[in-house]
């Protein structure tokens, strides 16, 4: 049932991409976004990926830094889902910058998670805990609760493989 929800939710989008061509910027931008998204929670991540690459180019257009930073992470997870873990770090690295860049602390806590992630895969742990904390203390700065429990099982993940179940339990 949701499945289709989902399916609905982007031929509305599609519809609204294909009616509005003479909408303002900021507006298809919203769409092509939701329309990646939606697409992603459906597995396609080929048309995900088209739809976040053209909002990216569209995002850069109108200056919309906030939203191109969220977007490079989108395009990051992309990658890494695709097996480009050399991409999607650049991606990552990308959306951290541009997130600073703004203050905008959501994609910051995104890209520092998902860096982590990638450096955790590539055994690279302390760079990956050292991500994971900085992600940590600005997710409780900004009351970004969605997020905390992923950042403290990725930290109590790295302290299990690092053999202190002390600190692990404690994340956990």
């Amino acid at each position: 049932k949701e499945h289709a929800h989902y399916s609905e939710g982007c031929r509305w989008l599609d519809a609204a991409l294909e009616l509005g061509q003479e909408a303002p910027a900021k507006d298809r931008l919203r769409v092509l976004t939701g329309s990646a998204t939606m697409a992603w929670y459906q597995a396609d991540v080929e048309y995900s990926r088209h739809m976040h690459e053209q909002a990216l180019v569209l995002a850069q257009e109108i200056g919309d830094r906030a939203a191109e930073a969220l977007i490079l992470g989108g395009l990051g997870v992309h990658a890494s889902e695709q097996g480009d873990d050399l991409q999607a770090i650049a991606r990552f690295e990308e959306s951290w910058a541009v997130a600073r860049e703004v203050g905008d602390p959501a994609p910051v806590v995104l890209s520092l998670h998902n860096l982590a992630h990638q450096e955790w895969q590539r055994g690279q742990t302390a760079r990956a805990v050292s991500r994971l904390e900085e992600a940590l203390d600005v997710a409780r700065e900004h009351r970004m609760g969605w997020i905390l429990p992923s950042i403290l099982v990725g930290l109590g993940t790295i302290s299990t493989d690092l053999g202190d179940p002390v600190r692990a339990i404690a994340y956990f």
